[in-house]
């Protein structure tokens, strides 16, 4: 039987009150079912939620999401799916960014599993590298690098050709 079993760590000295959040969520990212609770969590310690089965959950084409909110601030979030990543029924996110100043905001329409941001030259330093995204937008600061030639890719485009010469191999 699949299920989740979320594990909250404090590495502060202060005691956090904290929300998690977790949903249920479909490939296109729309929710399905979703549940939250408040914890208490001690100095330099860390919290187990309790165990969620997910007797219904489609493994190909279903994952959870999950997130620790600290009041109004979103402290961590990240994604989890049940299947071999070859074997998931990803669609295709249609990635997308912006770019203002010294910040880079990519918008997905759909679920994307570990997207990359990539320059001309390889060579950004970003306060992210790899991050998912839920069918909703991440803004991630550049602290080396230019923006020039941004590319953009997830676990979806594993698949495609790389490129040669600027040109992909069939």
């Amino acid at each position: 039987m699949k299920s989740i079993h979320l594990n909250v760590s404090n590495e502060t000295l202060a005691e956090k009150k904290l929300t998690v959040k977790w949903q249920v969520r479909n490939a296109k990212a729309r929710i399905l079912y979703s549940k939250e609770k408040e914890i208490l969590v001690p100095p330099l310690s860390s919290v187990w939620l309790e165990k969620e089965e997910l007797p219904d959950i489609h493994v190909f084409e279903e994952y959870v999401s999950y997130q620790a909110w600290e009041g109004e601030t979103q402290i961590s979030e990240g994604t989890v799916i049940f299947s071999y990543p070859k074997y998931f029924r990803y669609e295709d996110p249609k990635l997308s960014c912006t770019v203002e100043k010294n910040k880079i905001t990519v918008k997905a329409e759909t679920y994307a599993k570990s997207v990359e941001i990539l320059n001309d030259q390889e060579d950004l330093v970003l306060s992210d590298n790899y991050f998912d995204l839920n069918g909703d937008t991440k803004t991630v600061e550049i602290l080396r690098g230019r923006p020039e030639g941004i590319r953009l890719r997830s676990v979806w485009n594993l698949g495609e050709p790389l490129p040669v010469n600027g040109k992909n191999r069939l």
